[in-house]
């Protein structure tokens, strides 16, 4: 579906842009009539000339943009306007372009009398599960408007949370960072000028020192070689992070290292509570409150565990059938 760009005025003469996407420019003009514009301009933008329309630019949805979404929908849902005009009006205030984009479609699916929960399903990459889950339950329990003010405190928290976490983290990284630019610059420039000192004058040097003038010596013949195998092992790492067989390695790295276990098993805990409760308090049934709260944490060894509550909750409801029976 084609997206064009549009120039209308109202019955005031007042000028209004927007974008829009629509099968046929003619269709769009038509549109426009209806809600009472006069059409001015409509031109269909080029996806090859518009960087922002390549995903490479686009920028990300980010648990800020979600929580924001959240509780202006359930601020205009409590106000009691009707879920398509509330997504009408926040699609047109939505500053990021990516979720923008998103509820356009949302709303054309709505306006074809597709349910909300299964509009925002097909947008799985940008909705999390558990709002669409929670969205389903309030379209059950016609508490939409709740659902929705209890999902921007969920995104508002997880936002503080991740806050925190990279905040934990920029300090180590950066001075990582430069203390390998430090032995790399004294290697490179600063030990070579005291091996020529050392040189002139016919010192006897030490072994360490011997030792330290001939890593310098690699570094500065084969510098290239070093940052080419120092990208080669963060790739690889990258990679192996992605696997199977990495998740389960660095899941339990994270639990088990002193350092970081207790921050990990804290931010795990939080996650889990809070999402579990934000999920039945809402109506979601406990098995696919799990499932959900499965999917929300980032520890494959913990999520395996979490896996194994499921199935044993499962088994106790087939039991419990069978007693009933």
């Amino acid at each position: 579906m084609p997206l064009y760009s549009y120039k209308v005025k109202n019955e005031a003469g007042k000028l209004f842009t927007g974008e829009a996407k629509m099968d046929s420019e003619e269709e769009l003009r038509r549109l426009l009539l209806d809600k009472g514009y006069i059409p001015v301009e409509i031109v269909e933008k080029n996806a090859i000339n518009d960087i922002s329309q390549i995903s490479l630019f686009k920028p990300k949805v980010k648990t800020k943009d979600l929580a924001i979404f959240c509780r202006q929908f359930a601020i205009v849902l409590e106000a009691g306007v009707p879920i398509a005009t509330s997504l009408d009006v926040l699609r047109e205030q939505t500053t990021n372009s990516t979720l923008r984009e998103c509820l356009d479609d949302v709303y054309d699916n709505i306006q074809k009398g597709i349910a909300l929960s299964n509009a925002m399903r097909q947008h799985s990459k940008i909705f999390p599960e558990m709002l669409i889950n929670m969205v389903e339950a309030g379209e059950i329990s016609g508490q939409l408007d709740l659902v929705f003010k209890r999902m921007a405190v969920q995104f508002e928290k997880e936002n503080k949370l991740n806050q925190k976490i990279r905040g934990a983290l920029t300090y180590p990284i950066i001075v990582s960072v430069v203390a390998i630019a430090v032995i790399m610059i004294l290697m490179v420039a600063v030990v070579p000028t005291f091996v020529k000192v050392l040189t002139d004058f016919n010192v006897e040097m030490p072994v360490y020192t011997k030792i330290l003038i001939a890593v310098s010596g690699f570094f500065k013949s084969f510098w290239y070689i070093i940052l080419g195998a120092l990208v080669i092992i963060a790739a690889s790492i990258v990679y192996f992070s992605r696997t199977y067989e990495g998740k389960i390695f660095f899941g339990t790295l994270a639990i088990k290292l002193p350092v970081i276990k207790g921050v990990t098993k804290n931010i795990m805990t939080a996650r889990l509570t809070r999402t579990l409760g934000t999920l039945m308090s809402s109506g979601v049934l406990l098995i696919q409150s799990m499932e959900v709260v499965q999917k929300v944490l980032g520890n494959q060894v913990i999520k395996e565990k979490i896996d194994s509550v499921i199935e044993e909750i499962k088994k106790e409801e087939v039991l419990q059938h069978l007693l009933h029976l």
